[in-house]
């Protein structure tokens, strides 16, 4: 039993350090402070334990589990002789007794009741451990964590991380709420010297026990087989379960192949991620779990670790794609990486029209699925008369940096920016004349631009008086550009200058003369869908009194080849802006002129009052905002009186015009210019307009 005991002090590392630690305490002076640190961490956790008695014998309560008699089967009375027999052993031991001295002691001491508990020699060592461990808590009563069913952090190494709220714990005897886990072969403890003897003594692995395969100046790659490697793949994946809880934690790990980043500096190496991967050659999966250590996050070693998975498939010929459900980071992970290997494309092809998915596909190795989802997510994708359309918006919008000389026009100022491009003075080499010159950048598969110059074509043609004129157009390498007419002040601009504050009369001058542009649009077969302020502009010198309609970029034609109507259930994306749009727009459905009118009369309600009752309407997402402004739209469209109430009495009477046209009538445009010219004639105010003075 001493040769025993001896051994198992040289066994136990953890009561060694302890013992030191409590070698170094200051000793407690009563009983009552050792009580009231207990009544600190609360009662005993164990079922049915009253929390009397101590596993050490010293005290006469307990509130750890580890200091519970109840659990190791033992009653108060029993651990009070167990402590006798300890310090009895111990006592003799140091002073080198005989056998018969120890066994005079013992009689003395009364211990034959210990004889049916202590006859097995391994449970004598365990217990011993244990009351040592009891005692020293006992005094430092903060170093054992409160008992709990749910980890609620783990230490990894010397960083505490906090789980998700939803984490379950899957390590097998947990009962603390502090799991300590080693950041290179991820072994678990729930004591942290344990972990440290561990790190700094048994640490088995001096690298990642697998192959290597790809090594950089700081970061390498191991390929470790599960089935060979059992030990760590289990702690592996039990511990990336504790972050990803929706993820299903699999026993069989010997299926799977593990992928281990690292990275080395002055210190050693450190774990920064991994991802898993099926050795079914016939699975789908390019992966089935990743996960970035909490410390490396936010560094691209995810989008790392994403590629190596795709350029595996590669290897192995075969498209994958990521094994389901993702975490939100993994979701989000994933579609930067799709949305990357797409704008890489569409830079390789240039401005070529043909987006080819399949091919797409097979050169990265990422499912079609998955490519098409991405555009979707990213409203890359357009739909123009039935044909889908990938555009890449480009994320700087400011001043296109263009030659001050194109194609014999100088620039001399800027104008202006819009989403796709910029507005630009220019004026002629030789003829001097002044224009204005649009400019968009070669987006892929997006020639908007040159559909506008069809429209104002087209309304030239017709010989319509208020739109721009298409003078000169082309593209370079880098541009496509459009030379239109020099126009003045937008009718936004002119908002300004009047202090946000228009007259009636002003005010109804502009519908007047608004009304008539878009009619003339109407008249050559095209909708707006972008009807606003901003994009009716007054002319300059002669025609500074007559109002412009310009920006087609949203324009879409109303009729079909043989001249018929667009059907009313032709689905379609929203265009245009909320603020002005009308309420049937917002369902994403195919426009008509009446939805135009609709857009024009809100912006008159705008220019009349200041404000729309919608305009401050924000909801949790760009759909949700689309959704509140279209139901708010229907309740004022049903209620005039609330949404006229600061209108002149012949809103009433516009309104109810627009309202009674149907989807595929000619809108009134006659009785609505009449209400108009009958309001002005009868106003008796000052009839100025202040920007033309």
């Amino acid at each position: 039993l001493i040769a025993s005991y001896q051994q198992l002090k040289l066994t136990m590392p953890k009561i060694r350090k302890n013992r030191k630690e409590l070698a170094n305490l200051k000793p407690l002076k009563t009983e009552s402070s050792i009580s009231s640190n207990r009544a600190v961490i609360g009662k005993c956790p164990y079922p049915g334990c009253p929390g009397k008695g101590h596993l050490s014998g010293k005290f006469d309560t307990h509130s750890f589990i580890e200091a519970c008699p109840l659990k190791q089967n033992f009653t108060p009375e029993t651990c009070v002789l167990f402590a006798k027999y300890r310090d009895l052993l111990k006592s003799s031991i140091s002073k080198n007794e005989d056998k018969e001295n120890r066994r005079k002691s013992r009689i003395e001491a009364d211990l034959r009741s210990l004889k049916q508990i202590l006859r097995d020699q391994k449970d004598v060592l365990y217990l011993e451990s244990l009351a040592d461990t009891a005692e020293f808590l006992e005094h430092e009563p903060d170093f054992r964590q409160p008992y709990s069913h749910k980890v609620e952090k783990i230490q990894l190494y010397d960083v505490e991380f906090t789980l998700p709220k939803n984490a379950v714990c899957i390590y097998p005897n947990c009962e603390v709420s502090r799991v300590y886990v080693c950041e290179r072969c991820f072994q678990y403890f729930f004591d942290k010297y344990a972990m440290q003897d561990h790190c700094l003594n048994v640490f088995p692995y001096e690298c990642p026990p697998g192959k290597l395969i790809y090594k950089d100046d700081s970061l390498l790659v191991y390929e470790v087989d599960g089935l060979k490697e059992n030990v760590y793949s289990m702690n592996l994946t039990m511990f990336a379960k504790m972050f990803i809880p929706d993820k299903q934690h699999r026993s069989d790990v010997g299926i799977f192949k593990f992928y281990i980043l690292i990275k080395n500096d002055a210190i050693g190496w450190h774990t920064v991620g991994y991802f898993s991967k099926a050795k079914d050659f016939d699975s789908k999966y390019s992966l089935s779990c990743i996960m970035v250590m909490p410390t490396y996050g936010k560094q691209g070693y995810g989008g790392f670790l994403i590629d190596l998975s795709y350029i595996l498939c590669k290897k192995e010929n075969k498209i994958g794609t990521p094994e389901r459900p993702f975490s939100i980071d993994g979701l989000m992970a994933y579609r930067r990486y799709w949305l990357r290997i797409i704008v890489d494309y569409m830079l390789q092809k240039g401005t070529k029209r043909q987006f080819d998915i399949v091919e797409l596909s097979k050169s990265t190795a990422v499912r079609e699925i998955d490519i098409v989802a991405t555009l979707f997510a990213y409203d890359m994708v357009l739909k123009e008369f039935d044909e889908y359309w990938v555009v890449i918006m480009s994320s700087d919008s400011s001043d296109c940096e263009i030659d001050d000389v194109l194609d014999g026009w100088i620039v001399e100022k800027f104008l202006g920016r819009g989403a796709f491009g910029c507005v630009y003075q220019v004026v002629h080499e030789k003829t001097k004349q002044k224009e204005a010159m649009k400019i968009e950048k070669r987006l892929f598969g997006y020639d908007k631009l040159f559909f506008e110059i069809e429209v104002m074509k087209k309304l030239e043609t017709f010989g319509a008086k208020r739109c721009c004129k298409c003078i000169a157009y082309g593209e370079n390498r880098h541009f496509r550009y459009v030379v239109m007419t020099l126009m003045g002040m937008s009718v936004s601009e002119v908002l300004k200058s009047c202090e946000n504050s228009l007259s009636i009369y002003e005010a109804m001058y502009i519908g007047m003369e608004s009304l008539y542009a878009i009619e003339e649009l109407h008249n050559v077969g095209f909708l707006h869908q972008d009807i606003k302020p901003q994009n009716f502009v007054f002319g300059l010198h002669s025609n500074s009194h007559i109002l412009h309609i310009i920006d087609f970029g949203s324009a879409a034609s109303f009729l079909l080849e043989d001249g018929s109507h667009r059907p009313k259930d032709d689905k379609k994306g929203f265009t245009g802006s909320y603020l002005y749009a009308s309420a049937y727009a917002m369902s994403h459905s195919t426009l008509s002129r009446n939805d135009d009118i609709w857009s024009w009369f809100f912006m008159l309600i705008k220019l009349t009052v200041g404000k729309l009752p919608w305009t401050k309407l924000r909801g949790n997402s760009y759909t949700h905002t689309l959704l509140l402004n279209q139901q708010t739209k229907y309740h004022y469209m049903a209620n005039p009186v609330e949404f006229l109430t600061d209108c002149p009495i012949c809103y009433f009477k516009i309104m109810e015009t627009v309202a009674g046209e149907s989807f595929f009538a000619v809108p009134e445009y006659n009785a609505i210019q009449s209400i108009l010219k009958e309001a002005m004639n009868a106003w008796t105010g000052e009839k100025l307009l202040r920007w033309l003075t």
